[in-house]
């Protein structure tokens, strides 16, 4: 992803990822993180482009990090950064895909060393 894309964050409750859960991937119940990719071609360089929106619940995100042990902020940043990796085209399908996201956000999480 090109440092000029920007990427729409938000975080709402499970009210609104359950309703975007059932509309977009005909699920029901909320999810943690939802990622939509929006554009995969860079615009020209004086105008923004928009390349994705990423929705965390911070419903879930609550429960999440008590279950983990972590802080909320932590977990906030995981999910994000979870959703993030989903618009790079990583896919979490598979066990092994969900293991890869998992380390790759844990990695993204924690910062350069």
């Amino acid at each position: 992803m090109p440092a000029e894309a920007v990427v729409e964050v938000t975080i709402a409750d499970d009210a609104l990822l359950a309703e975007l859960n059932k509309k977009y991937r005909g699920r029901e119940g909320p999810t943690d993180v939802l990622a939509f990719a929006i554009g995969r071609d860079a615009p020209e360089p004086e105008e923004i482009w928009l390349w994705g929106e990423v929705y965390v619940s911070a419903d879930r995100a609550r429960e999440q990090a008590a279950r983990r042990g972590v802080s909320l902020d932590e977990e906030l940043a995981f999910l994000v950064a979870h959703g993030l990796l989903h618009l790079a085209g990583y896919g979490d399908e598979t066990d092994e895909g969900g293991a890869e996201m998992e380390r790759a956000a844990a990695r993204l999480v924690a910062g350069p060393e």
